[in-house]
């Protein structure tokens, strides 16, 4: 029986990611919803830490149940696994707080970026350090490192949930912050929540693995289903993409166009976009070239005749 609920978790933990993946990169071909591309990216790396540090330490666990491995250090060295994938997890703390950012339209400080990995890797070089010199003894509890991993990890998701409830008042016409905020905040609860328990039973421990690939299953699925499934089966058809197609608009310059749109500086379009302000002004200049205006206002004007167009 045990084995059976085994096997049934792991094809639910690829079910799970198949639905975050894929409802997350069908929002990222919409290049209308601005924050799709690091909810996209935010879902893939969550992913690939649960398969790598969680089911990868499983995996090696159920190895070396046979004698000649079941040693203090070859148990210590196994609950090494996850501290291997940490920047994975690093990563994605990183990709919800900008996704939070974006989200809920606001500006993201482009000094965040510095402080966090200014922060982030000198711990993870702390934190693989201690690793290190712990790792030969015997009673070395590695335990107690990961429930720090775990406060982090739920700081940032209330962190997150702050920035989604300041910018409630900007996302009316979208999605409750609220359902978004549920949908991280309780998994995550209750992923730690059963970590500390997780040695009383061996259904508790599945549950506990199962949680963790909730919420990059979760929060594409209801972002999509509450705003995207229609804007991507539309999009095929709908205005804009036929103002890209008439003039040869490519994804990258039909984000650019959509910045532009929104009034947005070439500085702001640079950071929110993750390029240089020399590649927007390139992609700005060969935009209205494509399209014969002469600056972001003529442009402006002929989205929007595109847009209201039959």
């Amino acid at each position: 029986m045990q084995f059976i609920i085994f096997i049934t978790l792991l094809f639910l933990s690829f079910g799970l990611s198949a639905l975050g993946i894929i409802t997350s990169y069908r929002l990222k071909s919409n290049p209308l919803i601005a924050f799709a591309s690091t909810l996209f990216y935010w879902s893939t790396f969550m992913t690939a830490f649960g398969f790598y540090g969680i089911w990868g330490m499983i995996f090696f666990q159920y190895l070396a149940r046979a004698p000649e491995l079941s040693t203090p250090f070859i148990q210590n060295l196994i609950s090494v696994i996850p501290a291997l994938g940490s920047p994975l997890l690093l990563v994605s703390w990183f990709l919800m707080i900008r996704f939070a950012f974006e989200f809920s339209k606001l500006q993201f400080p482009r000094l965040l970026t510095f402080i966090y990995f200014g922060l982030a890797l000198p711990l993870l070089i702390i934190f693989l350090y201690l690793i290190k010199i712990n790792l030969p003894t015997d009673d070395f509890d590695m335990n107690q490192l990961y429930k720090i991993v775990l406060i982090i990890h739920f700081t940032c998701y209330l962190g997150v949930s702050a920035v989604l409830i300041y910018g409630r008042s900007k996302q009316k016409n979208i999605i409750s912050p609220s359902l978004l905020i549920m949908s991280i905040i309780a998994p995550a609860t209750m992923f730690i929540a059963l970590y500390f328990f997780r040695h009383s039973h061996w259904i508790i421990e599945h549950l506990f693995i199962l949680c963790y690939f909730i919420s990059p299953a979760l929060v594409p699925a209801i972002i999509y289903f509450k705003i995207g499934d229609f804007e991507v089966r539309k999009e095929s058809g709908n205005s804009f993409s036929q103002f890209c197609e008439r003039y040869e608009i490519s994804k990258r310059e039909a984000e650019i166009v959509e910045q532009i749109c929104k009034g947005k500086t070439n500085q702001e379009i640079a950071d929110s976009l993750f390029i240089s302000l020399q590649t927007v002004k390139d992609h700005a200049s060969r935009i209205y070239l494509k399209t014969s205006v002469s600056n972001r206002v003529q442009l402006t004007n002929l989205v929007r005749i595109q847009l209201k167009s039959p």
